[in-house]
């Protein structure tokens, strides 16, 4: 199962923290997760540690965090 983890205020706006998704085959971050209202420039992807996107490709045994850019002055 792939475990995808969501950071901040996104786990607000999807109603958890972690999550454990069964996956049969291949499939982009963006098919398990969804923010429409946020500007994908906006979202740090992190698979297995790796810098990745919303068009990466997970698979069952990968670890998924996503999180806020974060800016301040």
């Amino acid at each position: 199962m792939a475990i995808v983890r969501l950071i901040g205020y996104f786990s607000s706006i999807a109603g958890y923290s972690e999550k454990e998704f069964i996956i049969d085959q291949p499939i982009k971050v963006r098919d398990i997760v969804n923010f429409p209202n946020i500007p994908e420039e906006r979202i740090i992807v992190l698979i297995n540690e790796k810098g990745a996107n919303l068009d990466s490709i997970i698979n069952s045994t990968d670890y998924v965090k996503i999180f806020p850019v974060i800016g301040g002055g």
